[in-house]
């Protein structure tokens, strides 16, 4: 009779769950079907230091309309191709045309911390006045700082770690972190648009730099080698994407003719006028995609293949005079003190693999194609974003 009664209550038991499992079920919907999750996606924040050239701007197009990135600040290096002012102004503007004029830039660093490099005068123009072409004026108030402030009041108030995208000399990035060594802490990691380790440099550009003779360079790092050097020297985690792979990526009318097809957005139909305008460089083979694979392979490194290595920068100096008279309006002293000096004419600047070098995730290789298509997606805005914090 026990017995009895406790085999009863059992199975009086395993009806009252299994009723609770079949009501769980019927909310849930079909039985054997899990509920939909909502999961929250985070996006990462990032800053981004850039010269506003003609690589730069879908580049920042690429990050402003990423789906797991928010940018927070722009930075600009005021001796990269753009000047201080207009370069700011530009900077505002194209996160205006992309539906985000809120979001603060500042400058800083006319001139590199040494040496007398600068970019061609007419790559500067076109970077001041985005080749001619005109988008809407963004009539935010600046934010009353120079770069190094900015910089330095995103990180210390974002509450987690902070990306940096670096596409121009490394001026703003160097300084900030001499300044201040702890915001070294409040970064996730930087990628860096620069060098050249395994491939001839980029200086000798026929028609515009046949003077010149450095042959190694690359020109972010070629315009400011010392900043380059003590970035790649610090503790920060650092990316690069050199032009070993960005020489992989080139535009050409084939791939022109295959974002047309596909524009979308505001942004794209910018890029569809400068694509317009510069047909002349992408006839000329050596318009690559330099600062928006950057961007894309900071974002999403699956795109590539790396290799770590101690990335370290040539820095050695000479009495001869310097081969750019443009620079030769660069102030004669240094900030400390000291007088400028001039750079050596053939290896300054150059990414060398070294034991004194900072130990840095070098990208190598890409899947071009599968970049190309990353690229045309995300600036047309064809997927949603992640929410926001």
């Amino acid at each position: 009779m026990k017995a009895c009664h406790v085999k009863r209550t059992y199975v009086s038991i395993a009806a009252f769950f299994t009723v609770l499992f079949l009501l769980g079920a019927c909310s849930q919907g079909k039985i054997g079907q899990p509920a939909a999750t909502a999961v929250k996606t985070i996006p990462q924040k990032w800053i981004i230091d850039t010269d506003v050239a003609i690589d730069d701007w879908p580049a920042i197009f690429f990050m402003l309309n990423h789906p797991k990135v928010e940018v927070i600040g722009i930075t600009v290096t005021g001796c990269g191709e753009t000047q201080s002012a207009p370069g700011v102004q530009n900077a505002m503007n194209l996160c205006l045309l992309a539906g985000q004029g809120h979001i603060p830039a500042a400058a800083a660093h006319d001139e590199p911390l040494d040496g007398y490099h600068v970019f061609p005068t007419a790559w500067r123009t076109m970077a001041n006045t985005l080749s001619g072409i005109s988008i809407p004026h963004n009539p935010r108030p600046k934010t009353g700082m120079t770069a190094l402030e900015l910089l330095s009041s995103l990180l210390k108030n974002s509450p987690e770690k902070v990306n940096i995208l670096a596409l121009g000399p490394l001026t703003n990035i160097s300084e900030a972190f001499e300044k201040e060594p702890e915001l070294m802490d409040k970064v996730e990691k930087i990628v860096i648009m620069g060098g050249a380790v395994r491939v001839k440099g980029n200086i000798i550009v026929p028609g515009f730099t046949d003077h010149l003779k450095n042959q190694v360079a690359e020109w972010n790092i070629f315009i400011d080698p010392v900043a380059a050097r003590k970035v790649f020297r610090s503790k920060v985690p650092k990316v690069l994407v050199p032009l070993d792979v960005t020489n992989q990526v080139q535009i050409t009318f084939d791939f022109v003719d295959r974002f047309k097809k596909r524009r979308k957005s505001q942004e794209s139909e910018f890029m569809c006028k400068i694509f317009d305008k510069e047909t002349e460089f992408i006839k000329s083979g050596e318009f690559f995609f330099w600062d928006p694979l950057a961007a894309a392979m900071g974002v999403e490194e699956h795109l590539g293949k790396y290799e770590n290595l101690k990335v370290d920068v040539v820095v050695i100096y000479t009495d001869d005079p310097p081969l750019q008279k443009e620079a030769l309006v660069f102030s004669k002293k240094l900030k400390h003190g000291a007088p400028r000096r001039n750079f050596d004419y053939h290896k300054t600047g150059q990414t060398v693999v070294s034991e004194q070098g900072g130990l840095t995730k070098v990208f190598l290789q890409v899947d071009g194609e599968k970049f190309k298509e990353r690229y045309i997606a995300v600036i047309n805005k064809e997927e949603k974003p992640a929410a926001s914090n």
